[in-house]
């Protein structure tokens, strides 16, 4: 897994504990730093495009973006690793 995290780097450290106590590999994460929910909501596909290839890694399955704030969905068919769930 890589992770494109919005969060500061403690919470995004402590996003990838969480996913090796339930089995998951982190093998590259990113962190952005993002100031609140309202800034990301404005993020444009540019913006959140940088932010998951910042974050892809050739050993990755897949390119976990995990902030309910950003609007994702209609982008979801222009990335190259397959969607693990809906709504993508």
């Amino acid at each position: 897994m890589a992770l494109a995290s919005v969060y500061h780097r403690d919470t995004t450290a402590a996003f990838v504990d969480l996913l090796a106590e339930a089995g998951i590999d982190t093998v590259h994460s990113v962190s952005a730093d993002a100031p609140s929910d309202r800034a990301l909501a404005t993020w444009d596909r540019r913006r959140i495009t940088e932010l998951a290839t910042a974050a892809d890694h050739e050993d990755a399955e897949a390119v976990l973006i995990p902030e309910t704030a950003l609007h994702t969905t209609h982008h979801c068919s222009k990335t190259s690793k397959p969607p693990l769930a809906n709504p993508c």
